[in-house]
Formats: C-alpha cells, structure tokens, sequence
C-alpha cells in the first residue's frame, strides 16, 4: 500500500529545504532531487542538492546529466554534516528515491524529516511522507507533487527532460513503467529528445560490460519451463535489463529473471516471449509479500526485500520461479466448459456505475487507446460502442444492445466511491492514437446502475488461475485465490474473472432456479 501524506503545499514549517539523494546516485533519484530544488528554488528558498556515500559519481552519463543542467549536486562524503549545519535555523530535510536511516543512504542528523520514494516502506524516521511502491520510478512520484502544486512544468523544459531521464533508467529504457501514472507523466513532458539520444550513448561503462559478462557466464537454465536465471553484481537497472534482453534470444527459452543485490534489497529483471506468461504478472508472483513488480506483458521489474531467512537470493528466487510455474491453472474461453453444477448463481447489485457515449467525444471510425489501471486497450469508436466504467475506474466496452438490456440511465452526475480506493484505483484516460492527444473522460460520465437481468455462475478461485480469451490475444486475465472465476449464465463456455474486492461489492447471490422457471 502507498503512504501519501506530503503535499508540496503543507509541507511542515521550515527555514530552508535539503535535498538528499541516496547513495552512488542513480539518475532517477538526481531527476527527481533536481526537479524538486527547481521548485523551491523558483519560490526563493533556501535549498541544498547534497548526497553523500564513499564514492562521488563516476559514472558518464550522469556526469554529464549533472554538468547539462549545471545541477548544484554537492557530495558530502562518508560522514555528511547534520543539516543545521548545511541550513542555518530550521532546515527541512527531504530524502529523495531514498528513505532516511535506511542503509543507502548516509544520514544526515535532522529534526525535520520528510520521505519522497517509490521503494517499499523501510523506516519510520520522518513527519511526513510520499511513498509509492506500486510506481516505476520516484521521478513520477515528484512530477505528481509538482502538479497537484500547480506548478508549470512547460515553462522548465530542462525539468521535463530530467523526470523523463529519471523514469527512462528506472524503467529499463520504460519497458517497466508499473502503474498508469508513469504512463501520463511520460504523455506529458515536453523533453529535449537529442539530449536524451546523447545520454543513451554514453549509459554503459568498461566495468558494466565486464559485469555483463561474468553474468551470463553463470546462468542457470530451467530446460522444463524454459527459463532462465542470472544473477549480476550491483549495477544500474539498465544493466539488468540488457543482460535480459540478451538471454531470451537463447534458443529454447521463454522466460528470463535477472537480479541484482542493490540499495538493501533485490532489484529483478524479467522477459517473456510467451504468451502464456506476462513478464508483469510473473513479477508480481515473485515479489508478492516481499516487495514490489510490475511492467507490461513481455519486460517486468520489481525490488524485493532480501530473504530474512539463511536463503541466498538466488536459492530464494529459484523456489519462487519453479513454483510460480507449478501453481496456476489454465482456461480456456470459448473452448472449455466449467462445471457450473457447483457454482453458485450471482447478479450484479443496483450500484451505481458509469458509462460514457464514446461518438460523443470521439470520431467515428477513429482508433483510441484507453487507459486503465491493467493497461492501455485499443479499439475504433463505432455508433454501436459505449465504455463501462467501473467502481475501482476499470473499463471495457459494450454494445447498444447489451448496454439496454441490462442497465439502466440515471440522470445527474457520476462520482466514485472514495471507500473503495487502493493504490489499484486510476480514472481512467482515452488517447487519440492518431495524434496523441489525451482526454478526460470523467466530464462524459453518465450513471447507470444494473437492471437485475443478467446473470452469472461464478465461484472463489482455489489456485492461481490464467484465462485465455479470444478478445484477448496477446494476453490473459489473471485471478489470486478468493478472486472469483465466473460464467455468463446464456453463454456456459464464456469465462473470466472478477478481483474478490469487486465481487464482493458489486455482486450477489439469487436463486437460479427461480431464474429459470
């Protein structure tokens, strides 16, 4: 879960502001720190850029990241100041990609302490915090406090380029953007694309190809799933991710997990070219209860905690990636039949939802790309389509005819039920994919709640469960124990799976008999 309590505008009182990026920097928490002193600095505040550690940065493109947008970065060596003595009277001190007293990142002694990180929660050592593990990079974490702040990134170009940069490296190159919200920051900025080109050409050291190297020279192979495994020594992301890149053109393997002990955790690369398993999906299984993954279908990332127990990471990993395939079952829609003679019958409760007349906003025949919480779906805007909105923002379209038969139009305005809300809620957005250009959808909103008329066999998921659908080709839906696998109670061979949360919420249970008589 996240632990959003800092806003830019109520920060606590202070005399000046810190900004302490973790140890050996990476480019995502300098991008972040750096965006962060543009902002005080533009509201004529006293602010410092500082890190510290046993070694000032080395690496070229960070150099010359720093050196492009002559970035105040001060290194503040193994024993840093306390932060009176960096700030006079009462400094604020904001730790950035980074969380005060963990061990990456020498501390600064402080009375006021604020967190500002995309890593999972390691202390409690602040008044006040932003911690989002579920985003791909702290670089989005910082560009949503400028702008709920209001303030106007298009008039610092040089920012937009460095929350890019941020993202870009934490991200393998974006390929492990886990959450919308990294999605829209990268929509959003305006970026200096040949500054960018520069930077990807000066990413990898002498040192970082050796490590490549002695990584791939110690593989380990899963012949019977097709996968495989590597470990590499502590490196930049990006490093992970070009060894990913080059073991999965191995013939014979499907699925590639990489890892790095780094910054007190694990941080892990994944690949999939099957179908049959999304990179993302297979990120979130190895790290669940120890951490954080996510990505798209075919690149992943996550940071899992070290094993608490005499486990190496490597034996820790090998369990998990050997049971993961060991553990889900799978089903196909349209083609295989459930037994619904043990299922119990459900129809959806009178809640309010939404639904938005899509010819209203958009071009018929134009493509659109929506953007939901489980990822960007594309499909043509037709007289005949309306999009669903549901309770947590999850979309799906709909025919006219299906929309009359089972729902009914309220009149007034839509809003969300704030009590519902986790980290997994997004309003969700719509994307011309012919310009590019992003629209509100909220502002079209209609309710509508369910007429009773449809129904469903459905039952709580024993194992992991994978259906595969015809409307879904490059992927599937994925279901955890106590989610619920359901039947369309006119269509027995059309499966799919709704999350235990929503479920609960929104269906329940008739009697089918009296349905069919």
């Amino acid at each position: 879960m996240s632990e959003a309590t800092l806003t830019l505008n109520t920060l606590p009182e202070h005399d000046g502001v810190i900004l302490q990026c973790h140890d050996n920097p990476d480019a995502d928490t300098i991008a972040s720190a750096y965006a962060l002193y543009r902002y005080f600095d533009s509201r004529s505040e006293p602010v410092k850029l500082v890190y510290g550690g046993f070694n000032s940065i080395q690496k070229p493109n960070l150099s010359i990241f720093v050196q492009e947008f002559s970035m105040p970065l001060e290194f503040l060596g193994k024993e840093p100041p306390s932060a009176m003595e960096l700030l006079p009277k009462d400094p604020l001190l904001i730790t950035v990609d980074c969380q005060h007293g963990a061990g990456n990142v020498k501390r600064i002694e402080a009375e006021k302490v604020c967190v500002i990180d995309h890593h999972i929660k390691e202390k409690d050592e602040y008044i006040s915090a932003d911690i989002r593990p579920y985003l791909g990079s702290c670089a989005t974490v910082v560009w949503t406090l400028l702008r709920d702040a209001g303030w106007d990134l298009d008039a610092y170009p040089e920012v937009s380029t460095a929350l890019y940069y941020g993202l870009y490296m934490d991200t393998n190159n974006l390929a492990e953007m886990f959450h919308p919200l990294d999605r829209d920051m990268l929509d959003s900025l305006k970026f200096d694309a040949r500054f960018i080109k520069k930077l990807k050409g000066v990413n990898l050291t002498k040192e970082e190809l050796v490590i490549a190297g002695r990584a791939l020279g110690g593989v380990r192979y899963f012949d019977s799933i097709e996968n495989v495994m590597f470990e590499a020594e502590p490196c930049d992301p990006n490093i992970l991710g070009f060894i990913s890149d080059m073991t999965l053109q191995v013939d014979g393997v499907n699925t590639c997990v990489g890892f790095s002990e780094i910054n007190g955790g694990v941080k892990l690369s994944l690949r999939s070219s099957t179908n049959e398993v999304m990179a993302n999906e297979m990120a979130a299984y190895l790290t669940n209860g120890v951490g954080s993954g996510g990505g798209n279908s075919e690149k992943a990332g996550g940071f899992l905690k070290c094993p608490e127990d005499t486990r190496s990471a490597r034996d820790f990993l090998s369990e998990r990636i050997q049971n993961y395939f060991l553990t889900y079952d799978k089903i196909v829609s349209g083609v295989d039949a459930l037994d619904t003679s043990k299922m119990k019958t459900y129809s959806k409760r009178p809640i309010t939802v939404a639904y938005v007349e899509l010819p209203e906003i958009f071009t018929l025949g134009m493509t659109i790309s929506v953007r939901t919480i489980e990822g960007d779906a594309d499909f043509e805007i037709t007289e005949d389509t309306l999009l669903m909105i549901g309770i947590q923002g999850e979309t799906y379209p709909i025919s006219r005819e299906t929309f009359d038969k089972t729902y009914k139009k309220l009149d007034g305005t839509f809003e969300f039920n704030l009590l519902i809300e986790d980290e997994k809620f997004y309003v969700p957005t719509a994307h011309d994919k012919l310009y590019g250009k992003q629209y509100e959808l909220m502002p079209f909103a209609k309710p509508c709640v369910p007429t009773g008329t449809s129904f469903i066999y459905a039952a709580p998921l024993e194992r992991d469960t994978k259906i595969f659908a015809s409307w879904y080709p490059d992927g599937y839906m994925f279901g955890k124990p106590g989610d619920y696998v359901a039947v369309r109670f006119d269509k027995p061979l059309s499966s799919y799976i709704i999350e235990n949360k929503i479920f609960a919420y929104s269906y329940e249970e008739v009697d089918s008999e009296q349905i069919r008589s």
